[in-house]
């Protein structure tokens, strides 16, 4: 390649990077990939020392960074939540619920108790 190409190229390359955030000149051909509306943008997101371990752990199970697993989690819970049905009312009464969790064995059982204690507020899990 001789020298004229590549001053050429990295003139084009300088040029692109520089109006990288800008729209497309008119009449070319083509889109900015990252225009305004689908520009990345930084989240931060609080977690517990715990919930961060676990995360972390889920992470290296899947061989992946921690910010990946996390983004991945974030996106399949905003499109899940779009086509999610809304529901009026618990798909189990508190009696079917009793019944199911007999049913589990005593390990799965106390997890979840331990799980839902966690997550849901004490008020919420009172029985009748």
């Amino acid at each position: 390649m001789s020298d004229d190409v590549r001053d050429l190229i990295k003139e084009v390359a300088a040029e692109a990077e520089r109006t990288r955030h800008e729209p497309m000149p008119p009449g070319a051909a083509g889109h900015r990939p990252n225009s305004e509306a689908t520009r990345p943008r930084v989240l931060s997101v609080r977690l517990t020392g715990e919930q961060y371990d676990r995360l972390a752990v889920a992470a290296e199970h899947q061989a992946v960074p921690v910010s990946t697993l996390a983004r991945m989690l974030i996106v399949q819970g905003v499109e899940g939540a779009v086509h999610a049905p809304v529901l009026d009312r618990p798909v189990l009464s508190p009696e079917q619920f009793e019944v199911l969790l007999s049913h589990l064995p005593d390990e799965v059982s106390s997890a979840l108790g331990a799980a839902l204690r966690r997550n849901v507020k004490p008020e919420f899990l009172q029985t009748a």
